[in-house]
């Protein structure tokens, strides 16, 4: 039996919060999730393979025959509510090459019935989706498979759509380093990111309850891996493969103080070299960590601040101050780690008055590089909520897109949103003070030669419309 696990393009995504001139020039994330998936299944003996329809830059068509070539006997599709229509166009086309089609992601957590209301998908996955998965391979081995011990799993059985209880992984270290020999490693970089470059994780989850972001219930549920095997799978991807920068795609890589105090000791203990980078809270960093993480070859740390106005921080639910924000990049600096901090503009309750408190904070605490996001209120969350009290957006919107029946953008809380990013980024980016610390770093050249359009889209965003 082969399974053809497939991350497909989004270029029919209009609902991203992403400037697509700026985002489509920072480069590619390797697909880890998908990664986990593929090595789970070989090690029990499946023929499995990656298609990675973004990293080979495939269109439509080029996809529609990679599928269909593939001949595989079960295509996954990893899937977003904002990208569920290109991932749908994927199952048509898995579907007609007369493969089992499973849909899995953060989508199956908000919509598993709209997802299996469409003829072209025959099963879904919520929740961590390596056990599940495998096990549902193995049913489908079976002349008589009984998908009812198949955890995380939603199918159709008598015209009824069942659904089993999500499946939460409490062990990841029963979980198999990732084989890179699924994709070309050398086809992923990131801006600011040596290469080769390779993606990994200390844990999975993350207690907070932000209002913009959706938790599913194995994403609200904190798990850690063993920091000893951490720090083995770092070895092996510089010993194997060759990787010289390492991103943790960790939702909050400090939160637990301990473990990553654990993982620099045993970093420094081994004595090798390398860049490694992640993302974290304000509220979970001190100077010794930090002094601690730069030792052992953390070369920069990027920060959800989101607003500079406190009273969005508190509708946000952020429960962070921006004293706080001051402290760890003031702390950063002093260690010589690279900052990054992301904003949201246009969450509930914005106004211009808001949005030039952030700006001016953006400014005052001085990352070394800035995101500035389009509030968009994605389902199942807070901000949802008080866009659908605020009447701004229709409460049935993401479910009617889900399925097809309306074909506009989500709207935004605020008016002219274009002018609000290009503002934002003009006098971040814009600052005499900001360009001359660039100007006298040799990096800031290169980086420029490399990725013209992207210094470009800093100062010139578009595509928000």
């Amino acid at each position: 039996m082969k399974i053809l696990l497939v991350r497909y393009h989004d270029r029919g995504n209009i609902n991203s919060r992403e400037i697509k001139n700026v985002a489509g020039n920072m480069g590619i994330w390797p697909p880890l999730g998908l990664l986990y998936l593929a090595t789970t299944l070989k090690k029990h003996g499946f023929d499995a393979e990656v298609l990675d329809v973004l990293a080979r830059n495939l269109d439509s068509a080029g996809a529609r025959n990679a599928i269909i070539n593939s001949r595989a006997d079960i295509v996954g599709i990893t899937a977003t509510t904002p990208e569920v229509r290109g991932v749908m166009e994927a199952a048509g086309f898995a579907k007609a090459s007369n493969a089992k089609v499973v849909i899995g992601g953060p989508h199956l957590g908000i919509f598993p019935d709209e997802t299996l209301s469409f003829p072209e998908v025959d099963f879904a996955i919520q929740g961590d989706g390596e056990i599940p998965l495998l096990r549902l391979a193995k049913a489908l081995s079976c002349s008589k498979p009984d998908f009812s011990s198949v955890p995380g799993l939603v199918y159709r059985e008598n015209g009824q759509i069942r659904k089993n209880e999500v499946y939460v992984e409490t062990n990841l270290d029963e979980i198999v380093f990732p084989d890179w020999n699924f994709v070309d490693i050398r086809a992923y970089s990131r801006a600011d990111a040596l290469r080769p470059l390779a993606t990994t994780i200390s844990g999975r989850g993350c207690p907070y309850k932000c209002g913009f972001c959706h938790r599913g219930i194995n994403g609200r549920k904190t798990r850690f891996r063993d920091p000893i095997s951490v720090v083995d799978e770092m070895e092996y991807l510089i010993k194997n493969w060759g990787v010289r920068e390492i991103i943790f795609c960790n939702d909050t890589m400090t939160i637990q103080r301990s473990h990553i105090i654990t993982i620099c000791e045993e970093i420094l203990r081994r004595d090798f070299k390398i860049s490694w980078q992640g993302a974290t809270r304000v509220d979970a960093v001190d100077p010794k960590m930090l002094k601690l993480m730069r030792k052992a070859g953390c070369k920069q740390l990027k920060f959800g601040i989101e607003s500079g106005n406190d009273k969005i921080l508190e509708l946000m639910q952020k429960r962070i101050t921006k004293e706080q924000a001051r402290n760890a990049f003031r702390w950063c600096k002093a260690e010589r780690i690279r900052t990054g901090a992301y904003f949201i503009i246009g969450y509930a309750d914005e106004n211009e008055q808001t949005i030039r408190d952030t700006i001016n904070f953006s400014k005052e605490i001085d990352p070394d590089f800035v995101m500035f996001y389009a509030g968009i209120p994605l389902p199942d969350t807070e901000f949802h909520d008080l866009a659908v009290e605020r009447k701004k957006i229709d409460p049935h919107y993401w479910r009617d897109y889900v399925l097809g029946k309306r074909n506009d953008k989500a709207p935004y809380l605020i008016a002219d949103m274009n002018r609000c990013i290009h503002q934002a980024f003009r006098q971040f980016y814009g600052r005499p003070a900001f360009l001359m610390k660039k100007v006298l770093n040799p990096q800031i050249w290169l980086s420029a030669a490399k990725r013209p359009h992207l210094i470009l889209g800093l100062f010139f965003p578009r595509d928000y419309e």
